[in-house]
């Protein structure tokens, strides 16, 4: 592990000969020393830890745009000589408060990721069926003994129905490799932390539609 170059020996150490003669004949070269790109050799990415802090509210009108869910952060454990790790994707799903799945397009019209305040994943076209879906994710690179925190955040869909609500990233549901070979590396919930990685539920309200007055006489 560290950074190498190869470079040429003296050019006296070239055994330069006439094609026709076979006698040996001085060998120079243009540039010296005559050296190689500079290489570094890393050692291999292969785990890493994840936390995450829930950040749903208890209450969420129908209709709420740009909503923290929940924020990941995500850390490399590798020794200094190692690859980083590149974040690819994150997967998640919807539920409700029985643990069943929910159809992410009933109730979310937009999911993006947020690193530092600068998006680096957004999906809008969002599964019909209760099913999970991915938000690719770019840039997001995590150098050995470092972490990155990411943020996720929804856009709640107005003619969503007034239910108890939760998006949670499930086991398996974090995509990362190493930056050299695109490995796949492990990814463990770190202390405190287990799966799913949960956004906790917050209650769907509907706009308030009827306004009901009552008057009572007061004067003799």
């Amino acid at each position: 592990v560290g950074r190498y170059r190869l470079q040429l020996a003296d050019s006296s150490t070239i055994d330069a000969r006439d094609a026709n003669t076979g006698q040996s004949v001085p060998a120079r070269y243009s540039v010296t020393p005559l050296r190689g790109p500079q290489l570094s050799l890393q050692w291999r990415a292969d785990s890493a830890n994840v936390r995450h802090s829930p950040a749903f509210p208890v209450t969420l009108p129908v209709g709420s745009h740009d909503v923290s869910a929940l924020t990941l952060v995500l850390r490399h454990p590798g020794r200094s000589g190692a690859a980083a790790i590149d974040w690819r994707g994150v997967t998640l799903r919807c539920r409700n408060q029985l643990d069943q799945m929910l159809v992410p397009a009933d109730y979310l019209d937009r999911v993006h990721v947020l690193q530092g305040g600068t998006e680096v994943g957004l999906v809008t076209n969002l599964p019909t069926n209760a099913e999970t879906f991915t938000v690719p994710l770019a840039g997001v690179a995590v150098a050995p003994g470092d972490s990155v925190s990411l943020e996720v955040r929804v856009d709640v869909k107005v003619t969503a129905a007034a239910v108890l609500l939760g998006v949670e990233v499930p086991r398996g549901g974090l995509d990362a490799v190493d930056h050299n070979l695109a490995s796949a590396v492990m990814i463990a919930p770190g202390p405190g932390t287990d799966y799913p990685l949960a956004s906790g539920l917050a209650q769907l309200q509907l706009p308030a539609r009827q306004l009901v007055v009552g008057f009572a006489k007061l004067m003799p």
